[in-house]
């Protein structure tokens, strides 16, 4: 059984609830998460209004 990702990663659920957009768009641009390929869902624009609660709602 798949276990929902707000129960089994809550703080990164709560990051993309709560965080300004700036500081998220910041993040996953960060040097360490260069190679990550799996994290180009979750990147967004800074300038796009939807960009976090698009990435949000790919966690639920």
């Amino acid at each position: 059984m798949v276990r929902a990702p707000n129960k089994t990663c809550p703080n990164l659920c709560r990051l993309f609830d709560e965080a300004p957009p700036e500081l998220i768009h910041a993040f996953l641009e960060s040097k360490p998460f260069e190679r990550m390929s799996w994290l180009t869902a979750y990147r967004f624009d800074q300038n796009d209004p939807e960009g976090p609660s698009t990435a949000s709602s790919m966690l639920r």
